[in-house]
Order: structure tokens, then sequence, then C-alpha cells
């Protein structure tokens, strides 16, 4: 019985290694503008810039299995204040999405995923003091935390040749911190298939 181990080991290998031939995998990138959308966010931050990655796994012809890495920043509004702020977030995102039938180079999906989102403000000049009490001095100084996250999101998709496609694609985005905060992202990029077919 031990004997056959390394056989059916690689009959398993095989196995795997067709079924993932079989399914489509890509990559893309895309980059473009965030619209923070909540009250509290928008009175405090200016529209900001987004950029990132995502790669997906097809499960079916119509879902794909989805992971996003993106990169958000945006700018404090205040144009009296002598401090300037930045706040960025990293999100890292697992989910899927549905591809609606076509028989054009235009296709149309839509998504949703979850995960975590890395919150940061980088204050640039933290030693400024912003105010006085009795006994103490305050300063502003800059913070981070990891909230949860979730997104979701349409894309339009135009297929360029048999295995790259460029699109655009909206996205409502919500974080779920002590005052959730919510923003939009418009976002054009491409994407590679770089195993399987669509």
């Amino acid at each position: 019985m031990f004997k056959r181990l390394p056989l059916i080991f690689t009959f398993a290998a095989m196995l795997v290694g067709t079924a993932f031939a079989q399914n489509p995998i890509w990559v893309e990138g895309a980059a473009g503008l965030a619209l923070p959308t909540d009250s509290d966010f928008r009175d405090a931050y200016n529209s900001g810039m987004t950029l990132g990655g995502r790669a997906g796994y097809g499960l079916s012809s119509t879902i794909d299995a989805t992971g996003t890495l993106k990169y958000n920043r945006y700018k404090f509004d205040n144009a009296q204040s002598i401090v300037e702020a930045t706040l960025t977030s990293i999100n890292l995102m697992v989910g899927g999405r549905y591809k609606f039938p076509s028989e054009s180079k235009l296709g149309y999906e839509a998504g949703s995923e979850i995960g975590l989102s890395r919150l940061a403000i980088d204050i640039n000049n933290p030693d400024i003091i912003l105010g006085k009490t009795a006994d103490s001095q305050i300063r502003f100084e800059g913070d981070s935390s990891t909230k949860f996250a979730w997104s979701v999101l349409g894309t339009v998709t135009y297929n360029v040749v048999a295995s790259t496609f460029l699109f655009v694609s909206p996205s409502f985005n919500l974080i779920f911190a002590d005052n959730n905060a919510h923003h939009l992202d418009f976002t054009v990029g491409a994407r590679f298939l770089v195993s399987g077919g669509e």
C-alpha cells in the first residue's frame, strides 16, 4: 500500500493541475477617484485617489472568486489649519463576482467583497501645539487602526483581444469604524487572462 502512495499523490496532483488549467485565472490593475460620501468623512477630507490590484479564479462560467489589494489616500480638508494631515487606507479583501451572459465584446459584472482595512492618519507637523489645558499641552499626533470593511461593485468590461480587457468600475465601500465611514471609488483599468479561458 505504502509503495503506491507516490503514484497516488502524482495522480492527484495531475488532476488538480488539470482542473486549474481549465478554469480561468486573471489579474487586473486599476486607478481612479475616491469620493467620501458620509457627512463626517466628507467634511474632514477632500476627494482622494485609489490604486488597486485584483486576482480572480473562475469557479464556473459566470462566477469567479476574487482577492483584492487596494490603497486609498485623502488630504485633510481645512484651508485655515496649519496642520497638514493625510488619511490612507490599505484594504485586503476577498469575495466574488457574477458575470452576466453577453454575446458581445462588452461584459457586465457585479460583485461583493469583505475583508480588513488598515487606516492611518499621517501628520506632517505633529509638534504644533493646538491648545492648552491647565496642566498640559494638547498635541495632535498620527494614529492607525485596523477595521472590518465591505464593498459592492459593478464593472463594465471591453474585450480588446482574446486575453485582454479594459474596464470601468464604480464601487461602494464601507469601513466599520466607530463612526462607520463610507466612500465611492470610480476606477478604470486593464485585466489580463493568465490561464484558462473566459
